[in-house]
This record gives structure tokens, C-alpha cells and sequence, in this order.
């Protein structure tokens, strides 16, 4: 390893302290017939990593409007957003501590073309410009008393660019390059209502029909052109014209469109008996064009009921405050899965490996090949759900709480899969697994306590815990990776999938027992047949928590205010993928930065390999103090001076991300980077995550 005689911490080179400023803007009013909302919203936030930012300028009309004596009501809303945002994700995991950051002179320190980051800062760049435009207009008329037709149109439409490109330069022999995307979005929704609600006694009903129709559309392009020159200050995306080489083998442009129709017929109707008795039941067609022509429907219905108990004669006198038993069954359709995979798809080539020459000696022609079969059977998972829950109150309402139990059982899985037939068009292919399932079950608890006295103290603390017991059953797959490692020998290795017999994101890999004689990592032989395999993976722990929880408490005294807020879970694990693929002993005769774990073994050989083992799998639970607020609201009418026109100022403080408790040793506990594989969510795996800020808030309210 490379002794620059230096000590520089690179994270505190390539982060910093950052700002962001919220302001907002606000006017509101209107008469009996018509109201208005409009508001102005500007938000210029820095990254907590150099070269990172982000602006959005947000504007919002809201209108409504009543006519006909008030049969027909019109309400119209407008939204409109420009975010411009450019990224940096180079944190210099692993860049050598022991080069300075900059020469005496205030240069950017490069010996020996070590490709210090702060070079790979200047000289690389992110951006992106997206825009966003919302309309909905909803109109309503009673066409009767207790009729009422109601028609919800909306629309979106939103559009992109990026560029990613390099600038030419001599320090880091970069011949610069642009990479730009282009990317619109449409979506038009159409719903029609119509409801009508009645008595008959003391009983009410409610009856609903309706039918909803939504397109989606989606179009993107790629392109990239290299070799710029060095001698010019224009950047690359500024004039791509600049660019020196631009070929179909380096720089083919690529694109994907998509549209998808997603219709559905449904209705609910509502019972309810001296406000005591309720009871709801719907039911709906979901057609989506996600699925193949034999299935594109599904029929889903659900049940609801609920008694309140608290009307009861009986009830009179009890200590509860209130009390109602609540019960509910139902279905739901699943149709995210990608984009035209029930289509036939083709690719055009000339490899000798998928086209047949006219002649022995010629060459081989360009050709179409099949690269996906139609698949017209394909259709919705189902979701079935029952649950049973309980309110209730105490103490003239001082303690209320909620005891909920839950039962989901998924099946018609839809997933990615191996074919068995070997001579196939594609290695895999998406289907609805056969007796499948998974299920989750569990309780959901909920405790809320506020008191108030008269001299102006008040104070409330609470918290709610969800405990979830979650398996897969009768998977005829030994794991469907969800969650894969990525890097240099690395790449495509399982890391977490569905497991028949465990909870999804179970962690599937050997087990990890320490250095051998050798210096090489030794596994737990769990066949028992004398060799270390990839037999003898295991289900290790899963990503899934145990137990999710939160908890908070209030007080306030006159005018000022405390609120805190906190939260967790526990009984999970996580896979550091960043020191697997960066912190390993290896890259020490690399001269790269490592940490700890690199050395952990002294007997570890410096010819090691980083495998996908237990070694980095890491206890995930964690408690965060995720928001803290401190207010005060002034007396705006004992301010003789401002009285008249000021009818709201409130100072605030507020903390969020204070602090976490946790065995983790990551940057952060809450994963919340996309490693999945073939579209199939990933739970638990963290790879080269962004730091999650600690952020301090001071805010100023006024309401004229």
C-alpha cells in the first residue's frame, strides 16, 4: 500500500453543512358561491455532498364553484412543478486516506493519477429537468334529492431530460463525453359516478355505481456522443456538436415506449342502522391490458361491518368512553408487472449465434429471432384479506386506543422465472406461479393518552407496533432472487429472495465461520458432503422487521409547544454490500481505503475474495428520534400594532434525525436504495447508500 504521508478524511472533504429554503405563498378567499386556494411554492435545497442540489418552483389553483342553487358544483385544480436537480454520489468510499486532499498551492492534489474524487467532482456531472403539469376538474350535479351524478377528469402530463457527461481534461486524461435521456409521461383518468342515498326509518343506505377508464403512456430515448475537446470552457451538454466520435457500436441510440389501459367497473353499497350497525359491500372488474388476451379481468369483492357497541343500552354507565368492534374481508388484484411482457418481442441481428448462413462460406445475414413468446394466460395475483379490529375509549376519552388482527394470504403469484425447457427464446419469463403463496398475518396496536388542566398545561403521549408474521408457501423454486450483489466477481450472486418455508427477503447465502490456514474465508459445510458449494446456502435471517414501532409525546403550555417523535424496528438484518464490494483486504495492495473489517483477520490472505456470505450480514434494528418541534404562537390580537391585519405568527424550530440508536455500523439503518432484480422488489441490502442528513428546520408563519 501507496504511504502518501498525508491524513485526510474524505468524507469531510466531499460533504458539507447544507442549506435549504422553503418559501411559500398563499392567498385564499372567496363567497358563498365561489372559492379560491392559490399558492406559490420556491424550494432551493443543497445535497449534503458536494455538487448535489436541487430546486423545484411549484405553483397550485384550487377553485370551486356553485350553480343551479347549488345542485351543481364544479371544482377545478391546477398544479404545475419544475424541479431542476443535479447528483453526485461519489462519497470516496475507498480513496486512500493517506494522499492529501489539495497540494500546497491550493491545487486538487492527483500524484501518480491516483484519481483523487474531488477531480472526479469537477470534472463529472448529473443533471436533470424534469416538469410536471396536473389538471382535475370534478363536477358533481344532484340529479334528485339523494341522486347525484359525479364525473372526475384528470390528466398529467410530465417531461424530462438529463445529461451526464464528462469534460475533457489532461489531469485525469478524460477525452470527455454527454449521455442525454429524454423521457414524456401522460396520464388521463376518466371516472363517472353515480350515488344515491335514501332513508327508510332509521335506516340509511347508500348505493354506488361507477366506471373508471385510465391510459398511461410513456416514451424515452438515449444517446451519447464522446471525444470533446479539452481546450474550450463549453461543457458538453451546453454543444454536443462538439463531440468527436460518434458510431453505432459505441453510441446507438436507445429508447423504449410503453402505453397500458387499466378499466374498471364497480359497486359499493352502505347500510348503516341508528348509527350503531354498519355494514359495507363492494365489488369490482379490474381489466388491465398488462395481461394476456384470455385473462385480462379479474372480479375482486369485499365486506365490511362494524357495531358500536357505546350506543348500546347496556353501555349506559361503563367506564368506556367509546367502543366498536370492527370486522372485514376482501380481495385485491396485483398487476405490477413490467411493461409488454405478455407480448411476443423480437430483436434484429447478425450473430452467428442466433442466424443460419445462406452459404457455408458467406456471411451470416441480418435476422429476426424471437426474444419473448406471447403469453396470453398470464393474469391478476390475488390478494384475500380478513382482519378483525377494536376501538375503544377510556376516562372520558383521555386513553383511546385500537387493537387490530390481520390475515393476508397472496396467491396467483406473479414472478420471473427459470423455464424448465432449455430450448427457449429467453432465459426467463413471467408467469402466475401455481399454489404459490405468501401470507402475512399479525396485530397492530395503537395507544393514545391527552390531558389537559386549566391553567393552559396540556400533554399527550402515544406510540402504535405492528407485529408481522410473513412466509411464502409451497414455492416450487429453492429462491427467487429479489436481491443480488453487483461488482467485480460479484455480479448477478443472490443475496436475498423468496424461500418456500420463510419470510420474503429471507438472506439466502453460506455461512461465514472465519480465516482457514490458508487465508481464505471457510463456510459452514451445511450437506455434510466434504465440499463448500453453493448446496450449502441457507436461509440466515431475513430483511423483513419483526416489529415496527413508533412512539411520540406533546406538550404545551399557553402559547408554546413541544413535539417529539420517534421510531423503529427490530428483528431484522441488512446486507452491507458496500463493505463487501469496498472494504475488503484486497484493495489495501491496491492502495485503497478500507475500514476495519478489512483487518478483522490478521491471518486473512491478501488474495481473499469478497463473497456473498454471512460475514457482511448486520443486525438492522434501530430507534431514530425522527422529528423534534419546538413552537411559539403569538398573541396576534394584543399587538395593538398589528391586530387590524395580521391574524397568525408562529416561530418554529424543528430537528429532524437528532439521533439513532443501532448496532449498524452502515451509514444508515433505514436501507433505501433499489437493488432489485428483474423488476422483483429487494428488501434489506445496502449498497452504497446516500447519508441520510440530519437536518435542523427554523420556520416562520403569518397569516394575514
Amino acid at each position: 500500500m501507496i504511504d502518501g504521508g498525508g491524513s485526510t478524511d474524505w468524507q469531510e472533504e466531499l460533504t458539507r453543512a447544507a442549506i435549504t429554503q422553503n418559501y411559500n405563498l398563499v392567498l385564499s378567499g372567496g363567497t358563498e358561491k365561489l372559492n379560491y386556494y392559490a399558492s406559490l411554492g420556491l424550494q432551493d435545497q443543497e445535497g449534503i455532498v458536494y455538487n448535489s442540489d436541487l430546486k423545484r418552483t411549484s405553483a397550485r389553483i384550487n377553485v370551486t364553484q356553485k350553480l343551479l342553487e347549488d345542485r351543481l358544483r364544479i371544482d377545478y385544480n391546477l398544479n404545475t412543478t419544475i424541479t431542476e436537480q443535479s447528483r453526485n454520489n461519489n462519497l470516496g468510499y475507498t480513496t486512500n486516506p493517506t494522499f492529501d486532499a489539495y497540494t500546497p498551492d491550493g491545487e486538487i492534489n492527483n500524484p501518480l493519477n491516483w484519481n483523487n474524487p474531488l477531480l472526479s467532482n469537477k470534472y463529472n456531472g448529473d443533471f436533470s429537468e424534469s416538469r410536471r403539469i396536473l389538471f382535475n376538474v370534478s363536477p358533481s350535479f344532484e340529479i334528485l334529492d339523494g341522486l347525484v351524478y359525479k364525473l372526475n377528469f384528470g390528466y398529467e402530463n410530465n417531461s424530462s431530460d438529463s445529461d451526464q457527461q464528462t469534460i475533457a481534461n489532461t489531469e485525469r486524461n478524460d477525452l470527455g463525453s454527454l449521455s442525454q435521456g429524454f423521457g414524456k409521461y401522460r396520464n388521463t383518468l376518466i371516472e363517472n359516478y353515480l350515488t344515491y342515498t335514501f332513508d327508510v326509518g332509521e335506516h340509511n343506505l347508500s348505493i354506488l355505481g361507477g366506471h373508471s377508464y385510465q391510459k398511461t403512456f410513456s416514451r424515452s430515448s438515449n444517446w451519447s456522443i464522446d471525444e470533446f475537446p479539452a481546450d474550450t470552457d463549453i461543457e458538453p451538454r451546453n454543444n454536443p456538436g462538439l463531440g468527436g466520435d460518434l458510431n453505432l457500436t459505441d453510441n446507438r441510440p436507445t429508447g423504449s415506449t410503453w402505453e397500458n389501459e387499466l378499466q374498471s367497473f364497480f359497486g359499493r353499497a352502505n347500510w348503516s342502522f341508528k348509527d350503531r350497525y354498519l355494514f359495507t359491500a363492494t365489488v369490482r372488474a379490474d381489466g388491465s391490458s398488462k395481461f394476456g388476451e384470455n385473462n385480462k379481468y379479474g372480479v375482486f369483492s369485499s365486506f365490511a361491518g362494524s357495531w358500536r357497541i357505546i350506543e348500546e343500552d347496556f353501555m349506559d354507565g361503563s367506564i368506556f368512553s367509546d367502543l366498536k368492534l370492527r370486522a372485514g374481508w376482501g380481495q385485491t388484484g396485483n398487476q405490477e408487472i413490467p411493461n409488454k411482457i405478455t407480448k411476443e418481442s423480437f430483436s434484429v441481428s447478425n450473430s452467428s449465434s442466433v442466424s443460419y448462413p445462406i452459404d457455408q462460406n458467406g456471411a451470416y445475414p441480418v435476422g429476426s429471432e424471437y426474444t419473448r413468446f406471447a403469453n396470453p394466460d398470464i393474469q391478476w395475483e390475488v390478494s384475500t384479506q380478513s382482519n378483525v379490529g377494536l376501538d375503544f375509549g377510556l376516562f372520558d376519552g383521555s386513553l383511546t386506543g385500537t387493537v387490530d388482527y390481520f390475515n393476508k394470504v397472496s396467491d396467483n403469484i406473479l414472478l420471473e422465472v427459470v423455464p424448465v425447457d432449455p430450448i427457449v427464446p429467453a432465459p426467463t419469463y413471467w408467469t402466475n406461479v401455481p399454489d404459490m403463496t405468501i401470507t402475512n398475518k399479525g396485530f397492530e396496536i395503537a395507544l393514545d393518552y391527552a390531558k389537559r388542566n386549566y391553567e393552559g398545561f396540556s400533554y399527550a403521549i402515544g406510540g402504535n407496533a405492528t407485529f408481522i408474521d410473513n412466509v411464502v408457501e409451497d414455492s416450487p423454486f429453492t429462491i427467487v432472487t429479489t436481491g443480488s450483489a453487483s461488482g467485480q466477481g460479484l455480479t448477478d450472486a443472490t443475496i436475498n429472495g423468496f424461500v418456500s418455508g420463510e419470510p420474503i427477503g429471507s438472506f439466502y447465502m453460506q455461512t461465514f465461520t472465519g480465516i482457514n490456514s490458508d487465508g481464505r474465508s471457510q463456510f459452514v459445510d451445511s450437506d455434510g458432503d466434504g465440499d463448500i458449494t453453493e448446496n450449502d446456502r441457507t436461509v440466515v435471517g431475513s430483511a423483513l422487521p419483526d416489529m415496527t414501532y413508533s412512539f411520540y409525546t406533546n406538550f404545551s403550555y399557553k402559547r408554546l409547544d413541544l413535539n417529539i417523535n420517534f421510531n423503529g424496528v427490530s428483528g431484522n438484518e441488512i446486507y452491507d454490500h458496500t463493505a463487501m464490494g469496498s472494504f475488503y483486504k484486497t484493495l489495501l495492495s491496491k492502495s485503497n481505503n478500507t475500514t476495519a473489517i478489512a483487518i478483522q483477520y490478521p491471518e486473512e490472505s491478501i488474495i481473499n475474495s469478497a463473497a456473498v456470505s454471512t460475514r457482511y450480514l448486520k443486525d438492522g434494528s434501530y430507534l431514530r428520534l425522527s422529528n423534534l418541534t419546538l413552537g411559539y404562537s403569538f398573541d396576534t390580537k394584543a399587538m395593538a400594532w398589528a391586530s387590524n391585519w395580521l391574524q397568525e405568527l408562529r416561530l418554529s424550530f424543528t430537528g429532524q434525525n437528532l439521533f439513532v440508536i443501532t448496532d449498524y455500523d452502515g451509514y444508515d439503518p433505514e436501507v433505501n436504495q433499489d437493488s432489485s432484480t428483474n423488476g422483483i422488489q429487494s428488501f434489506g441490502i445496502d449498497k452504497f447508500a446516500y447519508p441520510k442528513a440530519k437536518t435542523f428546520v427554523f420556520g416562520v408563519n403569518v397569516s394575514f
